[in-house]
């Protein structure tokens, strides 16, 4: 498993390096850290599943297109998904690495202040899941039945605030998985969806 999480994020990181150089060397490249909570939930499953809150936090990059109101949000987080069950005595917790790849599309207002919608694709690898408050027969842990990777769609809506040589930057979106959390031995049709509310510091 670790050998496939380095080969992922150092193809994620090759790729952010080559891309504003095939965009345009004068073009900005801001890099910041951005945190915040996620709550969230299974969807497409016949199951009661209850939201469950609990925090993201990644090294983010905003790339500048040329003569373009878009730019390029991508990054790495640490997002922890799952749900609840059971009227909250069953937690699923399901860890990933997370890398988006957005469009932002700014609407500009003024220099300090600029609003913006995001969306795009984004691609997950599970690095530990786990239950509390049931136990399965004949399996060590909820990781027997999850699936390693997981990807959706994103989007959002959000805002700059352009702060000297600084930017402060505050989203809310939702994360829609079309992928399956699980395989069928635990519950295949179970999705994750997550509405984040996240903030951060670009520089």
């Amino acid at each position: 498993m670790k050998k496939t999480v380095t080969i992922f994020l150092a193809l994620f990181v090759i790729s952010l390096l080559g891309l504003p150089g095939a965009i345009n060397a004068q073009n900005p490249v801001d890099f910041g850290i951005k945190g915040g909570l996620n709550f969230a939930t299974f969807h497409g499953s016949d199951s009661d599943y209850e939201t469950l809150s609990d925090y993201t936090v990644g090294i983010a990059v905003d790339i500048s297109l040329p003569a373009l109101p878009i730019d390029i949000e991508s990054g790495v987080y640490y997002s922890h998904k799952g749900a609840q069950a059971d009227g909250g005595s069953v937690r699923l917790n399901v860890e990933y690495i997370e890398l988006p790849l957005l469009a932002k599309y700014n609407l500009g207002l003024s220099d300090l202040l600029n609003p913006h919608i995001v969306l795009g694709p984004y691609a997950g690898y599970a690095i530990n899941s786990n239950a509390r408050g049931i136990t399965f027969s004949n399996v060590d842990s909820l990781e027997d039945f999850t699936n390693e990777f997981d990807f959706g769609l994103m989007g959002g809506l959000g805002a700059d605030l352009n702060v000297a040589v600084t930017t402060v930057n505050i989203q809310t979106r939702y994360s829609y998985g079309i992928t399956s959390v699980f395989d069928d031995g635990f519950d295949g049709d179970a999705n994750n969806g997550v509405f984040s509310i996240v903030a951060g510091i670009m520089f």
